[in-house]
């Protein structure tokens, strides 16, 4: 196996097997802090008094999504201009990214039922539209794809971080360890925000509060399936690593610190209820203070839960009507790489996940949340041919999986939720097709590297050539277009 080492200091110590990250120092005081640890006790108290008076949203099931993007130059490099683009674009739908050549494209929420995921596409298509106008008319493109290849630690500078990133020091050591079946990364990097070289498709599902822990461990046990369909992230520094790299990197900066350990065993574990959940969030330590507001309105709840790293969360959120609800939210996935292959990758994922929730014997007690979350890494690392254990049964390669059991499950889910047969066919018949052909968008990425090399400006613009396209990645080839 080559192992490529792009140390910018050499460590002491050498030849470690655990990833590094020295934690940041939080920007408040210890008593705000301290205020804000109460006030997340005073709002899940109080959530858990809404939900046992029948106060929170039990309309149908509603989705949405936000799709994390890259803007490019025309080199194929990292423009750092997202300000200047959505100053363009004036669009309430259009927010910063971590970094200032991300941006996340969001939509508005919509029933699932009837023809609702065909509402969610045609929003998603609009915004997309136009951010792919603004970004033309400045010289740009916006790409949707889990880690943009031709990103080096200069892009990674706390410097070029939107200015909501929060703050940490300039001189803090990373080190990245990451090892596949190709090759291995060692480095070292100083002054970087690694999370930066990462992005993440992510769908939300609001469901009723009595089936919401269902949901939420059948959405763990689908996630695996899920990223990878949806992976898209095979080049890091360079480096030829996992289908989906991101999945590495992040389980290494969120799982090193004490802290950070708690909350990778907290991401590991069902929950028998939606107050089991939020008690259990109550006991991690808060590093956020939210804006003062009404505790009806739950604002440090929600923001404490966002700062905990889970591929899946369950979190609190209002309905236009100003009820609360309860929704899921998942990203594990990789973005990209075109519109129609997100909402494929969306709608297998409710549809699956739905078909689990509604089992009459719940599969949470068919499968542990510790395989489950190995299913996720397999996964991660070796993509459709990876084998995994899926509920009671024996070891399969994914792909052999998806095609005798998970996409009929996935339709019979959508089903469940009222999608209309016709717009759940429209959708998953790209998965078939995807998986048939074994294509997603890191097997293309790979083609493309195997036959052009390791030019990775050339493989950014290919890309974008073809997302502006809009034909799903299972139709891509590998022919020079630019």
């Amino acid at each position: 196996m080559p192992s490529v080492d792009l140390s910018f200091q050499r460590a002491t110590r050498k030849n470690t097997t655990r990833t590094v990250n020295e934690r940041f120092p939080t920007p408040h005081s210890p008593f705000d802090l301290a205020q804000a640890s109460q006030r997340l006790r005073v709002e899940t108290d109080l959530l858990s008094a809404v939900e046992a008076r029948g106060g929170l949203s039990r309309h149908a099931p509603a989705a949405s999504v936000a799709v994390e993007a890259w803007l490019i130059d025309g080199t194929g490099r990292p423009a750092h201009q997202n300000q200047a683009f959505m100053a363009t674009l004036q669009s309430s739908a259009v927010a910063a990214g971590p970094a200032r050549f991300q941006i996340v494209l969001r939509t508005a929420s919509h029933a699932v039922a009837g023809e609702g995921i065909t509402s969610l596409m045609r929003d998603l298509q609009s915004i997309w539209v136009r951010g792919q106008e603004v970004a033309q008319s400045m010289g740009l493109r916006m790409l949707a794809i889990g880690m943009l290849p031709t990103t080096d630690d200069a892009d990674l500078a706390l410097s070029n971080m939107s200015a909501d990133a929060g703050q940490s020091p300039t001189r803090a050591l990373t080190r990245i360890e990451i090892d596949s079946a190709r090759e291995r990364l060692r480095s070292e990097h100083l002054g970087i925000v690694p999370a930066a070289a990462v992005t993440s498709l992510r769908a939300h599902l609001q469901v009723a509060p009595e089936v919401a822990a269902r949901f939420y461990n059948a959405s763990m046990i689908a996630t695996s399936a899920t990223v990878g369909l949806a992976a898209n992230a095979p080049y890091l520094f360079g480096v030829e690593l996992w289908e989906d790299t991101r999945v590495a990197l992040l389980e290494q900066i969120h799982g090193d610190s004490s802290a950070d350990a708690t909350h990778a065993a907290l991401a590991t574990e069902f929950c028998g209820s939606p107050e089991e959940y939020f008690r259990a969030n109550v006991a991690q330590p808060t590093q956020v203070v939210a804006g003062a507001e009404a505790p009806q309105r739950f604002a440090q709840l929600r923001r404490h839960n966002e700062t905990l790293w889970r591929w899946n969360r369950l979190q609190v959120d209002f309905s236009e009507d100003g009820t609360p609800h309860l929704r899921i939210e998942q990203h594990a996935m990789s973005p990209g790489p075109t519109p129609a292959d997100i909402m494929a990758n969306v709608c297998f994922h409710y549809g699956l996940t739905a078909s689990l929730a509604t089992e009459p014997e719940p599969p949470e007690l068919r499968i542990g949340a510790a395989m489950a979350h190995a299913n996720l890494l397999t996964v991660a690392r070796g993509g459709l041919g990876a084998e995994v254990a899926w509920l009671d049964k024996e070891r399969m390669p994914l792909r052999s999986l998806l095609i005798v059991e998970l996409i009929e499950r996935a339709h019979d889910g959508l089903h469940q939720l009222g999608v209309d047969d016709e717009v759940a066919q429209r959708h998953l018949s790209l998965i078939e097709r995807r998986v048939a052909g074994g294509q997603t968008g890191a097997a293309w990425q790979r083609r493309f590297v195997h036959a052009h090399g390791r030019n990775f400006a050339l493989l950014a613009r290919e890309y974008a050539a073809r997302q502006l396209g809009g034909a799903p990645v299972h139709e891509w080839n590998v022919r020079r277009l630019t």
